[in-house]
């Protein structure tokens, strides 16, 4: 469009423009990022998470470990039930009714 010829509309073009002042102006310091800092943060985040990865797969183990150990316990309870069974099992009678041990 040329402005030349037809000036009023050229202004009222102007107006419709809306312009942010708050953007133009510079931010302070304070409002600056810190990339040092923030690297900084980063790192102990980083930091705190290995260590709580640690942590749980740890106890995680420790878990496994100790679940391993009670079904070996409780196997062996079991098979020692069963021979103490066995040994206080009264003698096998025959048919007769008669003690098949001899005296």
């Amino acid at each position: 469009m040329d402005c030349s010829t037809e000036e009023e509309e050229c202004d009222e073009d102007e107006d419709d423009v809306e312009v942010d002042e708050e953007r133009l102006e510079p931010r302070s310091d304070d409002e600056d990022t810190n990339f040092e800092e923030s690297e900084d943060e980063l790192r102990d985040e980083v930091s705190d998470s290995m260590r709580n990865l640690l942590t749980t797969q740890e106890q995680e183990q420790e878990q496994e470990l100790e679940e391993q150990t009670a079904q070996e316990t409780q196997q062996e309870v079991n098979r020692r039930s069963e021979e103490v069974r066995e040994e206080t099992q009264p003698p096998a009678h025959d048919e007769s009714g008669k003690n098949t041990a001899v005296n």
